[in-house]
């Protein structure tokens, strides 16, 4: 990104810690029509190592990204201790969490809650717990970026793109869309008679939202992973396992190709869990044209929804022809810095996602040509520089590990259209909540 102006910051963005109800604007993004591998680099043996029996967490890992998953793993309990209290005062201090060197970072406002005391020191023997000086709370910046989403919405031709809270708590950074992509929201605007709301530095600083903003133009929008092209993984049969190849048939824009999230289970009943812009009305199919079934509940402003098919408790982990399954021990919420794998039917599995934070709204399409928003989506950037995902990932499950098996935390929904190292997800903090659906166990 190339800045554009910055106030009341010196110092560059830091990594972005995810919140959980911040809000955001993403450039249009569109179905992409592209070839299934589009992006991919092939796995190279020096750089990727096949895990044994099973132990194994995801079928492909570099010996560095499966030593600093194991750790995390180990630190997961302390993460739990954490959460629980955060989730019981949604006024309180906090601001953030996430892995760091070798335990956790907790940032917070002011003096913790006795509460918050006490779920320190409980955690404590699990891993180190590092408090760190914030200076606004999750809570403030929320309500500064929900201001700033207000005054810029697509619908009056509003130019940002993102709204992102960092992770110390020191302000926003605001991220406005490519300028080509400016100029067609300004046309668009001006073809319905209404002037276009652009994020100048002096309308920004006239909302006044009370803390520091950093603003930079981004140099590409954000796409969708759903296929319309040749995306492939192998047949599975009821009950459906997570990343299994589906075809949404016959939608006003083609066959659209996508994948299986997770088998969850809700109300005493299991469905299978995928991405909203997948479909609407039709009916999923496997690869070889086995009927998944239809849509039994959507959230499309979350990009997620549940289809009536059963649901197993195993996900494909390994190649985009592979039989191999794993486990769904857990799910667990987005912290930051977490390394996370996919297991997508065009990509297979992908390791190394190294989980970013703030929440991300896409301007989106889906298998109708519909297009609207998707709100509070996550993000990750794949460590090695390979693509994180591929057309046809969609939907796809992501997790980390979980002793032999893997513990979930979202599925796929898009992508960087200039950078294949970026993807975005649902986390599950979203797609429980929402859904009131949980993993098979």
């Amino acid at each position: 990104m190339k800045d554009i102006n910055e106030w009341g910051v010196t110092a560059a963005p830091q990594t972005i810690k995810r919140g959980r109800a911040v809000v955001a604007i993403a450039a249009v993004a569109t179905i992409i029509i592209s070839g299934a591998t589009n992006g991919v680099a092939a796995a190279s043996p020096d750089r990727q190592a096949r895990m044994e029996g099973s132990a194994a967490g995801a079928a492909f890992l570099t010996p560095e990204t499966l030593r600093v998953m194991r750790q995390q793993e180990a630190l997961q309990p302390a993460i739990e201790i954490l959460q629980s209290e955060v989730d019981k005062s949604a006024s309180s201090g906090y601001m953030s969490m996430g892995f760091e060197g070798d335990g956790v970072a907790l940032y917070w406002k002011g003096e913790l809650t006795p509460g918050m005391r006490r779920a320190v020191a409980a955690a404590q023997p699990v891993g180190a717990v590092t408090v760190r000086p914030a200076a606004h709370s999750l809570v403030e910046l929320e309500a500064a970026a929900a201001k700033i989403d207000a005054a810029f919405t697509p619908a009056t031709g509003g130019d940002i793109q993102e709204i992102v809270i960092r992770p110390d708590g020191s302000g926003l950074d605001i991220v406005k869309m490519p300028p080509a992509i400016a100029e067609k929201v300004k046309a668009k605007a001006a073809a319905k008679g209404a002037r276009a709301q652009l994020a100048t530095e002096r309308q920004l600083s006239d909302l006044d939202v009370g803390v520091p903003l950093l603003v930079s133009t981004a140099e590409s929008t954000i796409e969708n992973f759903a296929c319309s092209g040749a995306c492939k993984r192998r047949d599975d049969t009821s009950a459906w396992n997570g990343g299994t190849y589906l075809v949404f048939k016959n939608t006003p824009t083609g066959n659209v190709h996508c994948t299986s999230g997770f088998g969850v289970q809700k109300g005493g009943q299991t469905y299978v869990l995928t991405a909203a812009h997948c479909g609407t009305n039709e009916i999923a199919y496997d690869y070889v044209g086995e009927r998944v079934g239809g849509i039994y509940q959507e959230n499309w402003d979350k990009d997620i929804m549940l289809l009536n098919a059963r649901g197993s408790r195993l996900i494909f982990d390994g190649s985009a022809t592979t039989s191999t399954t794993k486990v769904v021990n857990s799910y667990g919420n987005q912290v930051t810095n977490e390394l996370l794998c996919q297991s997508g039917s065009t990509s297979g599995t992908i390791c190394g996602l190294k989980s970013q934070s703030g929440s991300y709204t896409v301007n989106a399409c889906d298998s109708d040509g519909d297009c609207y928003n998707m709100h509070s989506l996550s993000k990750t950037v794949q460590v090695d520089g390979r693509a994180g995902g591929a057309p046809g990932d969609s939907g796809g499950p992501l997790f980390s590990l979980n002793g032999s098996g893997v513990r979930a935390k979202g599925i796929l929904s898009g992508s960087a259209s200039g950078n294949a190292t970026i993807i975005y997800y649902q986390d599950w903090n979203t797609i429980g909540a929402d859904l009131g659906a949980y993993p098979v166990n």
